[in-house]
């Protein structure tokens, strides 16, 4: 995780003060809600460039931090699902474009 993603993070979620025990916490959950987001997504998420999975990481942080992670899934399942679509659409393409590849090879 780079330092850019956590101050955005830390700005979003408004801890604005230096706690380094909290500063840890909230590292450990980008850590794990990138880790649930890519599950989810079933690939690997470029958080820098994917603004839905981006936005559901921040809120899934704040919603970790707010001791609230129960209501997220419920708050959050269209955008999940869409996240998951978006991305196995992808994966979709991606293999017929390599199919396609395959058979003009032949």
């Amino acid at each position: 995780m780079n330092n850019t993603l956590l101050e955005e993070v830390k700005s979003f979620i408004n801890f604005t003060w230096e706690d380094p025990n909290k500063e840890n916490r909230i590292i450990e959950f980008i850590n794990s809600s990138q880790a649930y987001l890519n599950t989810v997504a079933g690939t690997e998420i470029d958080f820098n460039t994917d603004y839905l999975a981006r936005e559901l990481l921040f809120n899934r942080v704040l919603y970790m931090d707010s001791h609230a992670l129960d209501d997220f899934g419920k708050n959050y399942s269209g955008m999940l699902e869409e996240l998951k679509i978006a991305y196995a659409v992808n994966a979709d393409q991606n293999s017929r474009k390599s199919v396609h590849k395959q058979d003009t090879s032949v």
